[in-house]
């Protein structure tokens, strides 16, 4: 028969009483507030042109014209400005909620923008149009603030109650993943489940039946259904979900294969039945060599960039301890060549042989330690703000790593490697990643190489920019960093 349901009032589970699924319908919704936000802030900009007058020099020898067309006329070169950008909004129009977040949505703002000006310029030119620079220059740099700011204002993610259909493994990892990312925003309030497992987790969290469901959407503050492997069968489940239409919850499925599905996942329909693509490893030459003439560019920006602090930092590295400046660590790089790996020295010297048993415990779970004793004092302010890994830039330029990918491994966890997970290697090895940003030190071996086959098999220039956006939020954040 299973583990009994622990019976509790739904007060003490899910908060305060009351139809919360009414409640989150009285407000406006999010997608209704940013577009009367777009409109508004477009015709503020629009009237804010017709009181300015002579922000474009008059060309030496003219004479200055009392009819201002900009008081009464809207140029065509700001309105197409105007429709270029909209288009490009309402491509955008749902927040981005994974990877890559509100950094992510701040960078499409910005491309929107730019290519919104140039397409603007391009037409201008083509039809022959003369472009008012005043009234051209307000619109196109009002503008895009204005929608930045009306993002960063009504677009702030907050968290959501969530309800999980199932008690197995998956809703178990789930719930764990859920308290490892509080970024994520949800918060698991239990499950439902006819059977539950006979495990002391599952008689914790499981608070009702596949029955309860309705009952629980009235009582309790539900944002999200989250439908997770369960030994009820699937007609069943889809029975209390049409159910729960009635409250209008968002619910999401977990697909059965999810270690195959990438991170733009397509779908299609064949007479009406949905198909959930998970193919993957089909990239181009022409990807890969974006990728390369996009690594080059950036890190030789980077390297520019960051010159001072690299100077500073290795100042610091010879004044703190006696060593070298730079640490030189053999890692596995593509198609399983061997590199040398450049960082900031963090360790005393002759760590790795004084401490040759650490070695023995990656596989074990844990790749860092936060109490690791070979680390020395300014070794670790400089792996919490990621400063050790700057020479890495040099590997980029020189070809053996690339911004974004796998995380090099030391040769002795190659032999951990095996199967489908040596895939990883199949792609340049990142300074920056999945579980980096996902986590870094706190990730557990398994899961490590379970986003690096993800990565390998899915990547395309979309995914590494949402990284990169990513790794600037852990980079702040400093979470997992030790």
């Amino acid at each position: 028969m299973g583990t009994m349901i622990r019976e509790q009032p739904l007060t003490e589970t899910l908060g305060s009483p009351g139809p919360a699924a009414l409640r989150f319908r009285l407000g406006i919704p999010r997608s209704r507030l940013l577009l009367l936000w777009d409109i508004v802030t477009t015709a503020a900009a629009f009237s804010l042109t017709t009181r300015i007058d002579g922000l474009s020099p008059t060309p030496a020898g003219a004479v200055a014209s009392d009819d201002t067309s900009l008081t009464g006329t809207f140029e065509p070169a700001a309105i197409a400005f105007v429709a270029f950008a909209l288009i490009g909004l309402a491509m955008i129009r749902d927040r981005e909620t994974g990877l890559g977040g509100r950094v992510s949505t701040m960078f499409r703002l910005g491309a929107i923008a730019g290519v919104s000006l140039w397409a603007t310029l391009l037409t201008a030119s083509a039809a022959g149009w003369a472009v008012d620079l005043d009234q051209f220059l307000v619109i196109s740099l009002t503008l895009p603030v204005a929608w930045i700011v009306g993002r960063l204002l009504l677009d702030r993610p907050r968290r959501e109650r969530v309800l999980l259909l199932g008690s197995g493994k998956v809703a178990s990892h789930l719930t764990a993943l859920a308290l490892r990312h509080p970024e994520s925003r949800f918060d698991v309030i239990g499950w439902l489940d006819d059977e539950p497992g006979e495990d002391e987790e599952s008689a914790q969290a499981v608070i009702g039946r596949l029955d309860d469901l309705p009952r629980i959407l009235v009582e309790g503050q539900v944002d999200r259904i989250v439908v997770c492997f369960s030994m009820a069968s699937d007609a069943r489940i889809a029975a209390v979900l049409r159910d729960a239409d009635a409250y209008r919850v968002n619910v999401d499925v977990v697909p059965r294969m999810f270690d195959l599905v990438g991170p733009a996942t397509e779908s299609r329909l064949i007479g009406g039945l949905p198909l959930l693509s998970v193919t993957g490893g089909r990239q181009r030459i022409s990807q890969g060599m974006a990728k390369r003439a996009f690594d080059l560019a950036a890190a030789s920006v980077l390297v520019v960039l960051t010159l001072p602090v690299m100077a500073l930092v290795a100042v610091a590295v010879k004044l703190d301890s006696p060593g070298p400046v730079l640490y030189r660590s053999a890692r596995l790089g593509r198609s399983g060549t061997t590199f040398s790996m450049l960082k900031f020295r963090t360790m005393s010297v002759g760590a790795d042989a004084a401490h040759g048993d650490h070695a023995a415990d990656l596989l074990g779970g844990h790749l860092k330690r936060p109490d690791d004793p070979r680390v020395t004092r300014l070794g670790r302010m400089l792996r919490r703000f990621s400063l050790d890994e700057l020479p890495q830039l040099l590997n980029i330029l020189g070809g053996s790593m690339s911004l974004v990918g796998p995380r090099p491994v030391l040769l002795s966890e190659a032999q951990g490697i095996e199967g489908w997970a040596s895939r990883r290697h199949n792609v340049r090895p990142g300074v920056t990643g999945l579980w980096q940003v996902l986590g870094r030190s706190t990730i557990p071996w398994h899961e490590r190489m379970q986003l690096d086959y993800t990565y390998a098999r899915h990547w395309s220039m979309g995914f590494d920019i949402k990284i990169l956006a990513s790794t600037f939020v852990a980079v702040v954040s400093r979470r997992g960093a030790f």
